[in-house]
């Protein structure tokens, strides 16, 4: 899965983008490591603990926690498809005042991002999902009135969960009885919809089901590929 706020993150750096295309290019598995106005960029089955230490990569520290951004790329792939881009917890000690890295990056060639092909063409793949009562928030009244005002509230509660994405497409709502659980998947396109100055396109979609029988990969390609992207997603930039 890819965090579109490491994603940008590291489009900061232009040299490190370019060492890392440079790595693709004589067919390596890459890595890169970004820290705090600090980055560094190798090939995925190096020691990235020893590296981050060598160079003392200090960490970005936000909400109390210390960690560092990283992506990761497939040999064979270029530079604006990294298969992965996530957060680890790094820290400072005593014995070690560089930073040590505390979750161990593994090349999985099993753990690729949760993606998919449109029926219109388009890939996209999902950033974050979301999954909640209907009727979160409401404790009494009529089933009718909760329906309408759970309804009501879709757009709201859909870009509170997802701050800084404009883009929102709400599927029809069945007739019968609320269903009792609210999906919400945050989508990226790597390509823009409309704009050929833009660097992506993304897109929320949400849905009200029953179904939690169905596994979630299935569920998510079940109620995305038939959507219009040109039509519904929003345009962006790093």
């Amino acid at each position: 899965m890819v965090n579109a706020e490491v994603l940008k993150d590291f489009n900061r750096y232009p040299d490190i983008v370019a060492k890392a295309a440079e790595l693709l290019a004589k067919g390596d598995s890459v890595c890169v490591l970004l820290g705090n106005h600090c980055a560094v960029a190798t090939t995925w089955d190096s020691d990235i603990s020893a590296i981050a230490r060598k160079v003392e990569l200090d960490p970005k520290y936000e909400d109390g926690i210390n960690h560092l951004g990283y992506l990761g790329w497939d040999a064979g792939s270029t530079v604006d498809q990294p298969v992965v881009a996530g957060t680890i917890t790094a820290k400072a000690t005593r014995q070690d005042p560089a930073i040590r890295v505390q979750a161990k990056i593994e090349h999985d060639p099993h753990h690729h991002r949760l993606a998919y092909r449109l029926n219109c063409g388009r890939d996209v793949y999902v950033e974050e999902i979301r999954i909640s009562l209907s009727t979160l928030g409401h404790f009494s009244g009529s089933a009718d009135a909760i329906r309408a005002e759970v309804i009501k509230r879709l757009p709201d509660r859909a870009f509170k969960q997802f701050p800084g994405r404009d883009g929102l497409l709400i599927k029809p709502v069945p007739e019968r009885e609320l269903p009792t659980y609210t999906f919400m998947v945050s989508l990226v396109c790597s390509q823009p919809a409309s704009d050929p100055a833009a660097d992506f396109s993304s897109l929320v979609v949400c849905w009200l089901s029953n179904d939690i029988e169905t596994s979630l990969p299935e569920m998510i390609d079940r109620e995305i590929r038939d959507l219009d992207w040109d039509q519904c997603a929003v345009d962006d930039k790093f």
